[in-house]
């Protein structure tokens, strides 16, 4: 008897990972971030056209940025909306989706939360619902 408890130990203790560590998982993943880092991931240029795509305009920049905030392991994205020029920030809006738009002294105020960047743009400009938008690239060499 003495002898089928010690083997039902061992087998016990060789089917167990005694070296198992919550340390041992940080070879598996990224280390969380040191500081607060953006990148810029993509610029396209937001048009705007009630029924005819030849009379199209060109009503702002929607620029994508991957953030990535102190003390975390994973990737956001933020998106700024630009005015037409490129030169002025008019917004942004979140991984969730909710509209932000900075008012003269630079406070942003909630537009509204949508699934859709396409409808969350146009309510952002004031655009009907029934208008259309479109989105170009814009090639950082050839800009």
């Amino acid at each position: 008897m003495k002898r089928l408890a010690t083997f039902a130990l061992l087998a016990m203790a060789g089917c167990s990972y005694q070296d198992w560590r919550p340390e041992a998982n940080q070879y598996w993943y990224g280390k969380p971030a040191s500081e607060t880092s953006m990148e810029n991931a993509e610029r396209r240029r937001i048009f705007h056209w009630k029924t005819d795509p030849k009379l199209k305009t060109r009503v702002g920049i929607l620029e994508k940025y991957r953030l990535r905030l102190k003390g975390t392991r994973e990737w956001q994205d933020l998106y700024y909306i630009l005015n037409a020029g490129g030169t002025e920030k008019l917004g942004f809006i979140t991984e969730d989706g909710i509209f932000f738009r900075y008012d003269r002294d630079g406070k942003a105020h909630r537009v509204g939360e949508y699934k859709v960047i396409d409808t969350g743009v146009k309510v952002f400009f004031g655009f009907p619902l029934a208008d259309n938008l479109g989105f170009e690239d814009i090639d950082p060499y050839k800009e």
